[in-house]
């Protein structure tokens, strides 16, 4: 890890498919590469979405934001670092950079907030539905030094 404030590092090469004609990348891949490096970084710390959902905990995104700093062009080497900002139990709030590695040169910022869901979609409380899950998730903030206090439902 090249950033100690950063939790995860994920890094991304640009592919063709994903430039306009000036070879530039499409805004619409930044959130990708966001939710590329948010499923290493639950592979790595937690367990893979996969496995999550089979015990009927979804996810989904209910915030984003995206800001667009400079541009990535056609076979970039860029890094995502990810650094946990919120977690609750019902939410979890995560903060991105997205960098050109070869300058370290930020070129896009953005948060992502994701709910805790039942298989109804409902949203649930994670620290007393799935404790293991909820452990692991503040292990890992506790990793990064934060101060979290989660809400009770």
């Amino acid at each position: 890890m090249s950033n100690p404030d950063y939790l995860w590092e994920e890094e991304i090469k640009v592919r063709y498919v994903e430039t306009d004609q000036m070879g530039v990348v499409h805004h619409s891949y930044v959130p990708i590469y966001f939710e590329a490096a948010r499923s290493e970084l639950f592979k790595n710390f937690v367990k893979s979405y996969a496995a999550i959902e089979r015990r009927g905990v979804f996810a989904p995104i209910i915030a984003y934001t995206v800001e667009i700093i400079s541009p990535a062009f056609y076979e970039d080497l860029l890094v995502v670092r990810v650094k946990p900002m919120d977690y609750t139990g019902v939410r979890l709030t995560l903060s991105y950079q997205l960098i050109r590695k070869k300058t370290e040169e930020v070129l896009a910022t953005g948060f992502t907030t994701n709910v805790f869901v039942d298989e109804e979609r409902k949203p649930i409380n994670i620290r007393s539905k799935f404790p293991e899950i909820y452990k692991l998730i503040m292990d890992v903030f506790k990793n990064m030094g934060e101060e979290i206090e989660s809400e009770e439902e």
